[in-house]
């Protein structure tokens, strides 16, 4: 999973820098047989629309699936490595820390987010301590993610999560905004009460893919969903990180419907196949050719067939 450039980098110094500067980053930290088995497991469960297994959520420019613990061990895997629970444990200064939200998603062009930090959840502001583990599944030249450098210090003073852009460079100045650009496979870990965003790309054939997973120290979560072929050698400790039989009473991320399903995917993915399915048994059956005057059937059935098709 790890390449060698990462394999020499130990715990002390990667807790070391996020104490320090509140985050650490290396390019090129995972392998690419890890990338791409990560692209392979979301490609083959990335919609489940009334199919009976999970799939991932559409929001009009940004996708997510927050069910990669049900279908990819390479995530399972790399959300449970020895040496990421080692840093939690470090960092922490405990061994009690839980797995509170996951995440594989992709974000387009103009898609705008505001500085913020991670201590607040749905349920109000948490003084929390925590970490963000995020991986870059594509490369990240435009719309990368920021972070302002040391302000994991301070920002639980101001008691609010949400930063307007002239306010974080009045507070920290332009010169403690870190951008990490990188190619597929760089990793970066963050405290979660540091203030960060992911720039706004203004181009439209942007898309930004990445996972990632994030632990605190409250005994709580997102809802957690894990297949259990993935859990062999389960100890106390890992039963406690991934909140078996604990309370998950965090509101999930994201809230979706079917209101915010973009358009070509509703029409490619849903009514396309729906009418290559039914309207010609439909017609045969009469329930649309007694609606249709009769000079138009014969040319409405010849577009209908062009259409679904295609």
């Amino acid at each position: 999973m790890f390449t060698e450039k990462f394999k020499k980098i130990g715990v002390e110094r990667i807790v070391s820098e996020i104490n320090k500067n509140g985050y650490f980053s290396c390019e090129g930290a995972l392998n690419q047989k890890f990338i791409e088995g990560i692209k392979s497991d979301v490609e083959k469960n990335r919609l489940s629309i009334n199919n009976n297994k999970p799939g991932g959520s559409l929001l009009r420019n940004q996708y997510f699936n927050t069910f990669m613990l049900t279908f990819s061990k390479n995530f399972y895997d790399f959300c449970t490595q020895r040496i990421f629970l080692k840093v939690s444990e470090n960092f922490m200064g405990s061994e009690k820390f839980r797995l509170t939200a996951l995440r594989y998603y992709e974000t387009s062009g103009n898609n705008k987010m505001e500085w913020h930090t991670d201590t607040k959840t749905p349920e109000g502001f948490l003084n929390t301590k925590g970490l963000v583990f995020i991986c870059y599944i594509s490369d990240v030249f435009d719309g990368e993610f920021q972070y302002v450098s040391q302000s994991h210090k301070t920002s639980h003073e101001t008691k609010t999560n949400v930063f307007p852009e002239d306010q974080v460079e009045e507070l920290f100045g332009k010169n403690n905004i870190v951008s990490f650009k990188g190619k597929s496979g760089s990793l970066i870990i963050f405290s979660m009460a540091g203030i960060h965003r992911a720039k706004t790309s203004l181009n439209k054939k942007f898309l930004r893919k990445s996972i990632l997973f994030s632990i605190d120290n409250n005994d709580d979560s997102e809802p957690i969903y894990v297949k259990t072929s993935f859990l062999s050698g389960l100890d106390s400790k890992l039963s406690y990180y991934l909140g078996i039989g604990r309370k998950s009473e965090f509101t999930e991320f994201p809230k979706s419907s079917i209101e915010v399903l973009p358009v070509r995917v509703f029409v490619n993915t849903i009514l396309k196949p729906w009418l290559r399915a039914n309207v010609i048994y439909l017609m045969k059956l009469g329930f649309i050719r007694n609606l249709i005057p009769s000079k138009l059937k014969s040319k409405l059935k010849s577009k209908l067939k062009k259409i679904i098709n295609k």
